[in-house]
């Protein structure tokens, strides 16, 4: 017996209609069908479907269907995992995404359990949302993305946004991958109160300075200080560096020192000491000290 099949799917209304002994029975539309729920005429049983028409549209990562079809059978074969290109901050948190691509070339929507598998990550709860934790660097977390069977992985850059807040090391006055490219994580040598290399400087002075922490020969300090006429001193500072900024200071009288900024220099561009001129010594004695600013 032949016959013709005609329907609708979206606003859900199902119309079929078969030739019977030369005159046309239909089912007639009755609204919704949910699937499993029959529509029936005095010829025909069918079951009803649910769902939308595909359009095969996007804007985004979301579902992609076959155009213009009522529905389709796949199979999933994988999970692909998004996270921000551009990565977290430290202590912050993002929000991570999930897809199955599917044997026919399609994607869906899917429900995931989440895994962190490395890195700075603190977790990442069941609706992917991904807390990060501290860092002395911009480091790399890993994390699995697992449903159906299936498992997918993908990389979140944690973002090294503040500079001083790693473990021993946090607030201190010091970078923190300074103190663990010389010290390692959390080792008390690091601090910054500790000379480390027992040259007398501690590792805030010799972060600040810019000399090694492990090399006792390497110390800041004046190396000549010659009178250039009655009223003018010059000093020559190493080891010096161009983004630091100098400046030399004077008293009278160590017992009750009353120190004033006498004159301040950037460092020098090429070579690693500094000639600091035309410093005023305006008394019979002067006393003379260097400070440093870095503005790591």
């Amino acid at each position: 017996m032949g016959g013709t099949i005609k329907f609708s799917i979206g606003v859900m209304l199902v119309i079929f209609s078969l030739p019977v002994h030369g005159s046309e029975t239909e089912i007639a539309p009755v609204g919704m069908l949910s699937g499993g729920i029959h529509g029936q005429s005095s010829s025909l049983i069918v079951d009803g479907m649910f769902g939308s028409t595909c359009d095969g549209t996007a804007s985004g990562i979301i579902n992609t269907l076959h155009s213009g079809e009522a529905g389709q059978l796949y199979e999933p074969v994988g999970i692909l995992a998004y996270s921000p290109p551009i990565g977290v901050p430290e202590t912050s948190s993002c929000q991570l995404s999930a897809i199955s691509t599917n044997d026919d070339g399609t994607y869906t929507d899917v429900a995931v359990n989440w895994t962190v598998l490395d890195g700075p990550l603190v977790s990442v709860d069941s609706n992917g949302t991904a807390l990060a934790g501290t860092v002395y660097r911009d480091s790399q977390a890993v994390v699995a993305a697992s449903s159906l069977g299936l498992t997918g992985t993908v990389n979140l850059k944690v973002l090294d946004t503040l500079k001083d807040n790693y473990g021993l090391y946090a607030a201190d006055g010091i970078a923190d991958p300074w103190q663990v490219d010389y010290f390692g994580v959390d080792n008390t040598n690091g601090l910054a109160s500790v000379d480390a290399d027992h040259d007398g400087a501690d590792n805030f002075s010799e972060f600040m300075a810019g000399t090694l922490p492990l090399n006792g020969s390497d110390v800041f300090g004046v190396r000549s200080l010659r009178r250039q006429s009655p009223e003018q001193m010059e000093l020559v500072l190493a080891p010096a560096f161009s983004n630091r900024i100098y400046s030399i200071e004077g008293c009278t009288n160590l017992h009750d020192a009353n120190w004033v900024r006498l004159v301040s220099s950037g460092g020098p561009t090429q070579i690693t000491q500094l000639v600091v001129a035309d410093i005023p010594s305006l008394y019979k004695v002067m006393f003379y000290r260097a400070s440093i600013e870095y503005a790591w």
